[in-house]
């Protein structure tokens, strides 16, 4: 009975020990524009609301060099949303080939690109809470979002 007390508490030790000092991080599965505004404005990010004509929730975000719109999707409640899209339009002084975008869309990571029916170039970058995400994530993620912008723009201006 002794030697299986302590097996029993020496197998206790082995799952309880990574979880001592473990730090309790809040999951998200849906955010509200004024969640994501507050958080966007802590990284120096200015944040404007855009209206939509579907009704759903939409930002703008201003990175400085570069403008984004954020939308909201799989809304549970009036401003709980369950997905993001980021989108940024850019006008080109020419317009890129379809094959310049497929070269992206087939080398790039996290955003795909297409073509407007007028030519212009827009990339986009679905995000979802619905699986649990943390702030840390959110944040990064807009971060991110501003680098795959300049990545983006500099894929069009070398015409690969």
């Amino acid at each position: 009975m002794k030697q299986s007390l302590t097996l029993l508490l020496l197998g206790l030790s082995v799952f309880v020990a990574p979880m001592v000092g473990a730090e309790i991080k809040t999951v998200y599965r849906e955010m509200s524009p004024a969640q994501i505004t507050r958080l966007a404005e802590t990284m120096e990010v200015k944040v404007t609301n855009k209206k939509r004509s579907d009704g759903l929730p939409g930002l703008t975000l201003n990175y400085g060099d570069y403008n984004a719109t954020l939308f909201f999707y799989d809304c549970v409640v009036a401003d709980q949303c369950g997905s993001l899209r980021f989108s940024a339009a850019f006008s080109m002084g020419k317009i890129p080939t379809q094959q310049v975008i497929n070269n992206w869309n087939d080398n790039g990571i996290f955003a795909r690109a297409y073509l407007s029916n007028s030519g212009t170039p827009i990339i986009f970058w679905d995000y979802s809470l619905r699986t649990g995400a943390t702030v840390e994530s959110v944040a990064y993620t807009i971060l991110r979002f501003k680098s795959v912008m300049a990545a983006f723009v500099e894929h069009l201006q070398k015409g690969e």
